[in-house]
């Protein structure tokens, strides 16, 4: 069984020769396919690391000793866990090992306390050291963070904690997941560091949405369908350049792009675009190669490689050109675009420069009115428009509002649109 579906679409089967247009759009998907009820799922080896700064008293570090438990009962003896607790000291409660006496693990996770300030990247490392000493292959190998403050303690550079978990990603093959918890923490330090390190990033509003929230993240672990999943796009390297990919980091060469977007779960959504600059004028037809390789968890692990090609051919006829536009393409072009400038947006306002937001925001309006004219909007651009909206209304109420609650609003903008790029 395919535990893969994926579409990878040019914007059109032709181009236009003697048109001044330089960009040209590539959309690739992937969903995971439905995992029957039947299959042996793939094991975990997770760590939780769970922040006890002194910020967390109170409901926060409850209801995350709450979630931890849920986890710990939800796993079974083929998983693995380790328990990490930080603030600026880091302690390991439960070393990485098979999860057989889960009431053990419930006591150790009962007897965390609040204290003192954070060292997220000790705390990160130890539980990455935890995965590692456990790390096997088959497994999801996974560390899962949990923060409600700055990271103020150990490593706070975030360029140089997010190379680091882009290396643990790349090189061993651990991904981390992260949930920031109420006003205070990085959001773009959190949503980073769960990008580059190949998971996903939560925002929890309250504290008792902590437990619901990872509930979410292991009802994805539990239904991994496919492993190791990584697309390679073949460039025409002589005619295009790859300017930019939206959607997942991506290593960028002249010849091709390289992204890594590690476990599929079951019917999960992940895609991007690839936005391509023309070199010179083409007269000549060119094409675009996608390889697709991942270990099939639904097929014994079997190693799958699929390989496809767009060919595009050079026209002079305008007509042509038109009667072949890729639907899909246009809009996610319209609908990636608008999430990166919706980003700017909430970045403006939070440096406090509101009347460049305002302005920016009307840009997103207009362009996103524009496509609307010529193509209906779909479910995904509706929801789309209706959050940029929704903010716009939101940011004219900044001045009367505290500043938690501006932090807040902003966490929430950033979170609605890291979701909606990740098609969660």
């Amino acid at each position: 069984m395919s535990a893969i579906q994926s579409t990878f679409l040019a914007e059109n089967g032709y181009w236009l020769s003697n048109s001044p247009k330089q960009n040209f759009y590539l959309y690739l998907e992937l969903q995971g396919s439905q995992a029957p009820a039947s299959a042996d799922r793939v094991p975990l080896n997770l760590s939780l690391v769970i922040d006890r700064s002194g910020s967390m008293a109170g409901d926060k570090i409850a209801y995350a000793k709450k979630a931890a438990q849920f986890i710990v009962d939800n796993l079974s003896p083929e998983d693995r866990v380790s328990i990490v607790q930080y603030d600026d000291i880091v302690e390991v409660l439960s070393p990485s090992a098979p999860v057989q006496n889960k009431q053990e693990l419930r006591q150790r996770i009962a007897l965390m306390e609040a204290r003192n300030m954070t060292n997220l990247s000790g705390g990160l490392l130890a539980g990455y050291e935890q995965v590692e000493r456990t790390k096997q292959a088959r497994f999801v190998n996974r560390v899962l963070l949990l923060s409600d403050g700055l990271a103020n303690h150990g490593i706070t550079d975030p360029a140089v904690l997010q190379q680091m978990v882009q290396e643990k990603f790349r090189n061993a093959g651990i991904a981390v997941s992260t949930f920031g918890v109420g006003a205070d923490f990085n959001e773009l330090l959190m949503t980073s560091l769960s990008e580059y390190g190949g998971a996903n990033y939560y925002f929890i509003e309250s504290p008792d949405k902590i437990p619901g929230i990872f509930a979410e993240e292991l009802r994805g672990l539990l239904a991994v369908v496919a492993q190791g999943v990584k697309m390679e796009i073949q460039l025409p390297s002589s005619d295009f350049r790859c300017e930019k990919v939206y959607g997942f980091p991506a290593e960028i060469t002249k010849d091709k792009v390289v992204i890594n977007f590690n476990d599929l779960f079951s019917l999960e959504k992940k895609a991007v675009l690839l936005k391509m600059t023309a070199l010179r004028p083409i007269e000549h037809k060119f094409a675009f190669g996608l390889q697709l390789k991942y270990d099939n968890a639904l097929g014994n692990y079997a190693q799958i490689e699929e390989n496809q090609e767009l060919e595009v051919l050079a026209t002079r006829d305008p007509e042509l050109v038109q009667a072949n536009t890729q639907n899909i393409v246009l809009e996610q072009t319209t609908f990636f675009v608008a999430n990166e400038l919706y980003e700017e947006v909430i970045r403006l306002a939070e440096v406090g420069n509101r009347e460049g937001a305002k302005r920016l925001i009307q840009q997103i309006k207009d362009f996103m009115e524009q496509h609307f004219q010529i193509l209906p909007p779909t479910e995904e651009l509706k929801k789309q428009y209706e959050e940029i909206l929704r903010y716009e209304q939101q940011m004219k109420k900044f001045d009367e509002m505290s500043h938690h609650d501006v932090a807040m609003a902003m966490k929430v903008g950033r979170s609605q649109s890291y979701n909606m790029r990740h098609k969660k």
